[in-house]
């Protein structure tokens, strides 16, 4: 386990990620839909854990995880422009 505050850091980082790379894969779905898809992702990870020996749900967690879905919204039309021949898709 990695102990507070790197936890909540290395939870924003990993649903960035997640939501960037949603939206590589899945380029055609309107902004909201990556959205509403990363915080169902992070909504089922923090209640899964109610089930895990060891583990438990922590709003601390969902709030950096939401963090991390927003960051990955914001740098998208960065991103996008710097992949090449992507231009024109940075809605």
């Amino acid at each position: 386990m990695i102990d507070a505050p790197w936890d909540k850091l290395l939870h924003l980082a990993l649903f960035a990620t997640q939501t960037v790379a949603l939206r590589l894969a899945l380029p055609c779905l309107p902004l909201a839909m990556i959205a509403s898809l990363a915080i169902g992702f992070a909504l089922a990870d923090e209640l899964h854990q109610a089930w895990v020996p060891g583990r438990h749900p922590d709003w601390g967690d969902g709030l950096a995880d939401l963090a991390g879905i927003a960051v990955g919204l914001l740098i998208w039309p960065g991103l996008v422009r710097r992949l090449p021949g992507s231009a024109a898709e940075a809605g």
